[in-house]
C-alpha cells in the first residue's frame, strides 16, 4: 500500500511539472521478453518509464553506487533496479538480466552509459550488444526528449513537454567473429535506430545517420 501511495505521489509530481506525450509508447509489446534502449538524459528516467509502462514491469541496470544509498536502494528495488559495478566484469548483473528475459520481461537499458543532461545522443557502450547476443531477444529503440530543459523550467515555474518517440523493434545479426570491431559495428547501428527517433539537432555523436550501415539490423515488422 505505502508503495502504490509513493507510486501515485511520484505521479503527480511528475505530472504538476511536465505534460507528458506518451502515446507512442503504446507500441511497446505487451508479452514476450525484450531489450528496451533508450537515451539517457537524467534522472526522470527511471519514474518516467517504470509509472508510464504499467501494467508491464519494466526492470533497468543502475550503477551499483545508488544502491549504496538507503532510500534510494529501497525506490531501486520497487522499481526493479539491477545494481552494476562500473569497471568491473558484469557478469552478476549480466546473469540476472538472463533470468529475467528468460522468464519474459522488459528489460530497460541506457546504452550510452551515463547522462548527457543537455539531450545529445553520446557514444553508444558494447554492453546491450552482447547482452542481446546471448539472449537472443529483440532490441526496441525509444528516445525521449525535452526534459533537459526540466531544471530551466522549474525556476521559470513553467511545465516541461517531453516527447516519447518508438521504433520498430529488431534483432542483430550475429557476426562471425564476435571481437572489438565488429562489437563498435553493431552498438552504431542500433544506435542508429535511436537517432532516427530524436529531433536532428539532437543526435549528437550519430549525427551523421547516413553514414552508419543497417546491414546488420533484422527489422521484425
Amino acid at each position: 500500500m505505502l508503495g502504490r501511495l509513493f507510486d501515485s505521489f511520484v505521479y503527480l509530481l511528475i505530472r504538476v511539472a511536465c505534460r507528458i506525450e506518451s502515446s507512442e509508447l503504446e507500441k511497446v509489446p505487451r508479452t514476450g521478453p525484450l531489450l528496451v534502449v533508450f537515451n539517457h538524459i537524467n534522472f526522470l528516467e527511471a519514474p518516467l518509464f517504470y509509472l508510464l509502462m504499467r501494467p508491464r514491469r519494466i526492470y533497468g541496470v543502475m550503477k551499483v553506487e545508488l544502491s549504496r544509498v538507503p532510500v534510494v536502494k529501497n525506490i531501486a528495488r520497487r522499481w526493479g533496479g539491477i545494481p552494476l559495478k562500473r569497471g568491473a566484469p558484469p557478469s552478476a548483473a549480466f546473469r540476472k538480466v538472463g533470468e529475467l528475459l528468460s522468464e519474459g520481461a522488459i528489460i530497460g537499458l541506457a546504452p550510452e552509459g551515463t547522462r548527457s543532461r543537455n539531450g545529445h545522443l553520446q557514444k553508444g557502450n558494447p554492453g546491450v550488444v552482447t547482452l542481446a547476443l546471448q539472449n537472443d531477444v529483440p532490441i526496441l529503440p525509444v528516445a525521449h526528449y525535452g526534459s533537459q530543459n526540466l531544471w530551466k523550467n522549474l525556476k521559470r515555474f513553467k511545465r516541461t513537454q517531453i516527447h516519447f518517440k518508438v521504433g520498430t523493434p529488431f534483432k542483430l545479426a550475429a557476426p562471425e567473429r564476435v571481437n572489438k570491431e565488429s562489437r563498435r559495428l553493431l552498438t552504431d547501428q542500433m544506435m542508429k535506430q535511436m537517432a532516427l527517433l530524436l529531433p536532428p539537432e539532437l543526435r549528437g555523436e550519430y549525427s551523421r545517420v547516413d553514414e552508419i550501415g543497417e546491414d546488420l539490423i533484422e527489422r521484425l515488422e
